[in-house]
């Protein structure tokens, strides 16, 4: 009456996508009935169960875009969907169910709650036109919140090459969209950009110890005191705006921050007792996190101005850590772990308030196993952005 099926290597993703990582599931069990003289599965779970060869062939890997708390930027939240004809339908649901429960310090919505698709999916037109119809409220949609709706829309709908613009319509009303546009295209929300759009292209080094434009361009002489005074450096981060520099010493003891052109600025100690520094990561904030590979294992802080504050981040904290980074939208902390047998490359989520201060970061998740040499950003099916 029931039969069991043995399952390894078992991963799991949520309603909607989003990966949930490795399952200590081992075996399923089918309670079975006899109809019209044949086997049946009285209940399955409710779950699509598929083989792993079977998924990487009619799933692909795309983003849902909420923003950061402060809601200055977007951020990308990796899910799977179904490839086919239903991709724009997928990922307007996606958006539709929000964030996963209990993200609230990583990241939000604007699409107001109890919002539905109109119909089992989204026509697009011959011309590339996505006509989004839900059903809901449409004064839920404050005016204010329009344009980050619309946001989250254009960044996400653009993942399909079949879609160019877009029209929403809640309840039967229309959406107002900029100038009056009759549609709006995919290409809209820049201001937005994880990326950050107003960030440096420029490429900066260390010339004897000094901070230099390497870009290449006349004129680019820097003037600031990492530029002007020999400090020693090994190490330098500039952050996104190229207005600030930070800088290891040669001892890596010690992390100083500047003005990158301000010739008349001095330069900030912000750490003067450290073991062995990381190249500092700003992030889009001006947020300066630093790691400190002490002999019992990293330490991770935050300097915001003058006041420099210890964050414990569990998989990373107390570790033998390689390589730090921080994404520049601020959400995410990723580590490449020294192991015993392999290294690791672990990735934890930030958790901030709405006035983006940091509050605490999750567990850090392995995501890629290996050694120096074969170490990858992904990890079977595992997303890592």
């Amino acid at each position: 009456s029931t039969v069991t099926v043995n399952v390894t290597d078992v991963n799991r993703l949520d309603a909607r996508g989003a990966w949930l990582g490795a399952s200590n599931v081992s075996s399923l069990s089918f309670p079975m009935v006899v109809e019209d003289g044949e086997w049946r599965i009285a209940q399955a779970p409710n779950a699509l169960i598929v083989p792993a060869a079977w998924f990487d062939l009619r799933f692909r890997q795309v983003a849902l875009y909420f923003f950061e708390p402060t809601a200055q930027v977007l951020v990308p939240e990796p899910v799977y969907v179904p490839t086919g004809e239903q991709l724009t339908s997928s990922l307007v649901r996606g958006l539709l169910a929000g964030p996963q429960p209990g993200d609230a310090q990583i990241s939000r919505t604007f699409l107001p709650a109890g919002l539905q698709l109109a119909g089992v999916s989204v026509p697009v037109s011959e011309e590339g036109v996505a006509e989004i119809t839900l059903e809901g409220d449409p004064g839920a949609l404050a005016s204010e919140a329009a344009p980050m709706v619309l946001a989250q829309l254009a960044w996400t709908l653009r993942q399909d090459p079949d879609v160019r613009s877009f029209r929403l319509t809640i309840g039967d009303e229309p959406v107002g969209l900029p100038q009056g546009a009759a549609q709006l295209s995919v290409d809209y929300g820049a201001d937005f950009d994880p990326a950050v759009i107003n960030a440096s292209q420029s490429v900066f080094g260390l010339r004897d110890g000094l901070v230099v434009d390497a870009s290449g361009e006349p004129g680019t002489e820097l003037l600031g005191p990492l530029s002007t005074t020999k400090y020693g450096l090994r190490d330098l981060s500039v952050d996104l705006l190229a207005r600030r520099v930070a800088g290891v010493s040669s001892s890596g003891q010690e992390v100083l921050v500047a003005d990158l052109g301000e010739p008349t600025s001095e330069a900030q100690e912000v750490i003067s007792q450290g073991e062995n520094l990381l190249k500092p990561v700003w992030d889009f904030e001006n947020r300066l996190w630093l790691v400190d590979r002490r002999r019992t294992g990293a330490a991770v802080s935050v300097v915001v101005g003058e006041a420099r504050s210890t964050v414990v981040v569990p998989g990373v904290s107390g570790e033998d850590v390689k390589a730090f980074l921080v994404s520049r939208d601020g959400s995410r902390v990723v580590a490449a772990i020294r192991g015993r047998a392999s290294d690791r490359l672990v990735v934890g989520r930030v958790l901030r308030d709405g006035e983006g201060n940091v509050l605490s970061v999750t567990e850090a998740q392995t995501i890629a196993e290996g050694t120096a040499d074969t170490l990858c950003c992904t990890a079977g099916h595992q997303p890592f952005q």
